[in-house]
């Protein structure tokens, strides 16, 4: 698939999912398991969307954009993610090390995204103080501007986030991989799992349980110690 039609579905599967997220309907749509399954779909690479989705799903749990509960950006995180990794991967699946490069680079763009909506928030409180002045003082007011507005602001900055990271990561991140040792590579690649446990290890601290805790540090402590053996024995 040419890179700007990739770009363009990024963009368009952003756009609704922030729309989803924070204005119409609210159904989990925009959810990393979700977006990422659409995005592999719509990419042509959907095992990868969908385990990039799961793994960003358990990452993600605890955060739900509910009342005033603003948790990282997981439409922005999860399509810069996603589409990067698959972008980069070309016409092939995506592979361990490449998936494990796009995770730790690109999910931090989540939180950026949160400080995005907290700034439009702020703004979108601004304009509504502004319309109760007008009210107040002159007994009318267009709303017209005012609301077109506070919606292009809510549905535009952080689509626009995720395109770029993922645009970056498309073009980027082969040229990473090209030139990384191959024991850097074999690390990347055994490091995935263990990222995988340790996505699942923080939803599980997300339960508000005291031992969900501990089985999720043990979980992930078993994962890295399986896979250790794994290299370890792999390469003797």
């Amino acid at each position: 698939m040419a890179f700007w039609t990739s770009i363009l579905i990024v963009a368009l599967v952003a756009y609704a999912g922030q729309i989803e997220r924070k204005a119409v309907l609210q159904a989990m749509l925009s959810r990393p398991i979700v977006t990422g399954a659409i995005l592999g779909f719509l990419l042509g690479d959907l095992p990868s969307g969908l385990l990039l989705g799961v793994l960003l799903e358990l990452l993600w749990l605890g955060g739900i954009n509910i009342g005033a509960n603003l948790p990282d950006n997981e439409v922005v995180g999860a399509g810069a993610v996603v589409g990067a990794a698959i972008i980069a991967s070309g016409s092939q699946p995506v592979t361990p090390e490449l998936a494990t490069l796009a995770v730790v680079l690109l999910s931090p763009l989540a939180r950026v995204g949160r400080h995005m909506d907290l700034a439009v928030e702020r703004r979108n409180k601004a304009l509504l103080e502004r319309v109760e002045n007008q009210l107040s003082s002159k007994g009318t007011c267009s709303l017209g501007p005012i609301v077109i507005l506070g919606l292009v602001s809510s549905a535009l900055f952080s689509p626009l986030l995720t395109v770029g990271g993922a645009a970056l990561g498309g073009l980027f991140l082969p040229v990473i991989v090209e030139n990384l040792p191959s024991g850097a590579l074999h690390g990347l690649a055994a490091a995935f799992p263990v990222l995988l446990a340790a996505c699942a290890a923080a939803s599980l601290a997300s339960i508000r349980v005291d031992r969900a805790k501990a089985l999720g540090l043990a979980s992930a402590g078993l994962t890295l110690v399986v896979t250790l053996s794994y290299v370890l024995g792999t390469g003797s």
